[in-house]
């Protein structure tokens, strides 16, 4: 009608097939287009509304938040030693389509030994100092890298030898020279080295990089699927035991980035109330939830214990009731078959938890779950002589 109108009555064929009817279709094509990228754009601004990986991770950089990446599933093996051996760096252990290795060399005796393995694909790629970047960064052009294997050998004059892996490279002051880890925009993951490393380095400096390409949580096998070594040292080694695969974890999906950017926002990565210590569970392995009791909250019911090797009593205490993501974790100990206490799956997590968040912690008490007889709480509601009626009734 508005076209007929403005043309003054000669816009006469409105059929699919006239020039003027496809024009106008293009033209209203291109502003949906248009309306739909300012939408799109505008809600990738925001944490609540953006959708794609690569707004959230910026986003969650503008407070300090790196989201979580690959790292490899840790398995501890048992095993009798005909003789005293040197197992070394990177041997594999396989068993069940499965593939471990130990990341550094380890010598052993005699008799019985244990050995901790990663999981992943071994993978070695080397670089030199054209390959480094104006910002120092070098990309192994690779997604799968498990952050907790990866290992970093340099030859460089007197500067040579493996380095040391740091939080964040770009900190480094220049008293060591380090590297670090992370995952670029870009899908790839790339390796950090210091502000000072022209200063540090030399045009025939030569990088490689080893490290173990992980099928994330997706590796924590169960007992006893490892069960050879592929290495020259396979004869002298009879393998008695191998525990659970733990530890693995994928990359954080979006709806993880949203929830752990908002805690980290508001916590800082750091403890100080109970809620942090309720929030911050997130960030725990094989924890489900957790539920933090204050000690000296009169109300909670609650007497400090008497704290050994004369710390102050007055410190600040926390209860925490932990139930953890596999229900048939009683303990955060296990023993195993040669009598030995060896930490669960969730005990390995809540000790890596207090490590990683550097707290102020004097010492920890640990006291295994007491259950209440189910016989004993019908007792309680079913004598006759103190039983409430109205109680029941309603």
């Amino acid at each position: 009608r508005l076209a007929k109108e403005y043309s003054s009555g000669r816009w006469t064929d409105f059929t699919d097939g006239d020039f003027g009817t496809v024009i106008i279709h293009l033209l209203s094509y291109v502003g949906d287009l248009l309306s739909n990228q300012i939408d799109t754009t505008a809600n990738e601004l925001f944490l609540f509304t953006a959708e794609e990986r690569t707004s959230l991770m910026e986003i969650a950089k503008l407070v300090g938040y790196e989201p979580r990446h690959f790292m490899s599933s840790l398995a501890t093996i048992k095993f009798t030693a005909s003789e005293d051996i040197t197992i070394p760096q990177w041997a594999t252990w396989k068993g069940s389509g499965f593939e471990f290795h130990n990341i550094e060399q380890q010598s052993f005796l005699k008799g019985d030994n244990t050995i901790y393995v990663y999981e992943g694909t071994l993978t070695t790629r080397s670089f030199t100092y054209n390959d480094i970047d104006d910002n120092g960064c070098i990309s192994l052009e690779d997604y799968y890298v498990a952050f907790n294997t990866i290992h970093l050998n340099l030859t460089n004059g007197s500067l040579s030898g493996d380095i040391p892996q740091v939080s964040d490279a770009r900190f480094n002051t220049g008293d060591s020279f380090t590297f670090s880890v992370h995952l670029g925009l870009d899908g790839f993951v790339y390796v950090q080295l210091p502000s000072f490393w022209k200063d540090a380095l030399s045009q025939s400096s030569k990088l490689t990089f080893t490290y173990l390409r992980s099928h994330g949580s997706s590796g924590d096998i169960e007992s006893n699927v490892i069960n050879t070594i592929d290495n020259s040292v396979s004869n002298f080694i009879t393998i008695k035991e191998q525990l659970p695969g733990i530890g693995g974890q994928s990359p954080e999906t979006v709806p993880e980035m949203k929830l752990n950017t908002m805690i980290f926002a508001r916590t800082m990565h750091t403890i100080v109330t109970k809620k942090d210590f309720e929030d911050l569970a997130n960030f725990v392995p094989s924890v489900a939830t957790l539920r933090a009791l204050d000690y000296l909250d009169p109300e909670s019911g609650y007497v400090q214990p008497s704290a050994p090797n004369g710390y102050p009593n007055d410190a600040y205490k926390t209860k925490l009731i932990v139930v953890p993501t596999n229900t048939s974790e009683s303990s955060i100990w296990y023993t195993d078959s040669d009598g030995n206490k060896e930490l669960t799956e969730v005990g390995v997590s809540l000790k890596e938890f207090i490590d990683d968040k550097r707290l102020a912690t004097l010492y920890v008490e640990y006291e295994d779950p007491k259950y209440i007889v189910p016989d004993i709480i019908l007792y309680l509601y079913m004598d006759e002589d103190n039983i409430r009626i109205d109680a029941i009734s309603s």
